[in-house]
């Protein structure tokens, strides 16, 4: 891609989201064992809340208010309401590290194990005032091929957090304490109060950049398939991950732009990068994993069925590798296909894509966007079909905006794709986003 295929955003055009804090790097995992610590960002002088939703029916954790909201009042499954005892947030267990409380919107307590006769699987669950005690500790655990969902599984015997089925689930049924089990009454997700303006779709999606102003670090976008991708006519397209660095004078060395990502050309998935400098019109950094002459580094490529489509239940991830200084110095990518089947790249250096390159190139990013667009040539690849979920994931809190903050350039290359709109905040501090044709 040449860099006069970018286009640098005007003031006029860039047009400025609400600033969309994704709560808070609470203790809650992310796929592979990752965990992350927090539970508000520092500085922030009023939590946000949310709900916390359940697979079954879309009911949600609600604290019974017959007879009043107090310490000791149950909890139950209840339809979503805009009151204060079904809205939650959460704070860091000290010492205990992945775990965290569950507190109430309304100021009665946390989340807790009601002990009298012990703690047994079909323990009920009552908010309480809040303890130093493995009842009230949770930490959660990714439900798999669920994106978003997870178990809230206890300090205390690893009991999970269940709807009670006696008598069949509904609106009112008693929360209780579990054995963990694969099914939806113990699956939950955040819910946010609210949802930012959607994207306008294409080569337009939302910049996530830390919530401090921080370099981005730790960062890691999957692509979960939902639907079969299917381009018009075969045309080749690409999950573009752009990542936009601090904005050079002209002639540095540092990398302003980074570009990683999957492209599905001739009936084949690889992994291209492109970077380039302030003054270079063409990438300085450029790699394609196809096996090829230029190609000396790693070869990884994952043959597709036809017409250069993407079948459901493929997930694709790429990571992006940091130094103590925040600047990207590599990245490595996976391919898992649904038998199975996987193809995992080593961890590559960027420094090992060009014999011309040094420390000096190596630079942080400020934010990134993610989008399922043609990948070359200022040109647009449209779909017939294909729908997925993009989830998001780096080591601080991040926010959201339409605003790139950074040297402004992004790409010109096209689609009909759509992207859902990004909830206001997120407690878990990740992003899960729809993409696809005909999404809402």
């Amino acid at each position: 891609m040449n860099k006069r295929d970018f286009l640098k955003m005007s003031a006029q055009a860039a047009t400025l989201l609400p600033m969309a804090t994704l709560g808070a790097n609470r203790g809650f995992r992310l796929a592979a064992g990752e965990e992350k610590t927090g539970a508000l960002p520092d500085g922030e002088t009023s939590p946000s809340y949310y709900y916390l939703q359940s697979a079954q029916d879309d009911l949600v954790i609600d604290i019974n208010n017959s007879g009043g909201v107090h310490s000791g009042s149950a909890l139950q499954a209840l339809v979503k309401k805009t009151e204060a005892n079904q809205l939650w947030t959460t704070a860091d267990v000290p010492g205990k590290q992945g775990y965290f409380w569950i507190i109430s919107a309304d100021p009665v307590g946390v989340i807790d194990i009601n002990n009298a006769g012990g703690i047994k699987p079909g323990s009920k669950l009552q908010v309480l005032e809040q303890k130093s005690e493995d009842n009230q500790y949770w930490t959660a655990v990714d439900v798999p091929d669920m994106p978003g969902y997870f178990w809230l599984e206890s300090g205390d015997q690893s009991l999970v957090i269940d709807i009670d089925n006696a008598g069949g689930i509904k609106s009112g049924s008693a929360l209780q304490v579990n054995e963990k089990k694969s099914e939806n009454n113990e699956y939950w997700k955040w819910v946010a109060t609210e949802l930012l303006s959607a994207p306008v779709g294409g080569n337009a999606n939302y910049f996530l950049a830390d919530s401090k102003g921080a370099a981005l670090t730790g960062t890691t976008l999957k692509v979960f398939v939902t639907e079969d991708i299917v381009p018009d006519d075969g045309a080749p397209y690409a999950f573009q991950f752009n990542c936009d660095g601090p904005a050079q004078s002209s002639g540095p060395d540092a990398l302003v732009w980074q570009q990683f990502m999957f492209v599905a050309t001739q009936n084949e998935l690889c992994f291209l990068v492109n970077s380039f400098r302030e003054q270079d019109s063409e990438p300085f950094l450029q790699w394609d994993s196809r096996p090829k002459p230029s190609n000396n580094v790693y070869t990884g490529v994952v043959p597709l069925p036809g017409d250069n489509r993407l079948p459901k239940g493929w997930q694709l991830t790429m990571n992006l590798l940091t130094d103590r200084n925040s600047n990207v110095t590599g990245f490595k990518f996976s391919i898992i296909q649904p038998d199975g089947t996987t193809l995992t790249s080593p961890a590559i250096t960027l420094l090992s894509l060009n014999d011309k390159a040094v420390a000096s190139n190596l630079a942080p990013i400020q934010n990134c966007t993610a989008l399922l667009i043609k990948n070359n040539g200022a040109t647009t690849t449209d779909f017939s079909a294909g729908k997925g979920m993009f989830l998001y994931s780096e080591t601080n809190s991040l926010i959201a905006s339409l605003s790139a903050n950074g040297s402004g350039v992004t790409t010109a290359e096209n689609s009909n794709i759509s992207y859902a709109a990004l909830p206001a905040s997120y407690p878990n501090g990740q992003f899960y986003q729809q993409f696809g044709i005909g999404i809402d």
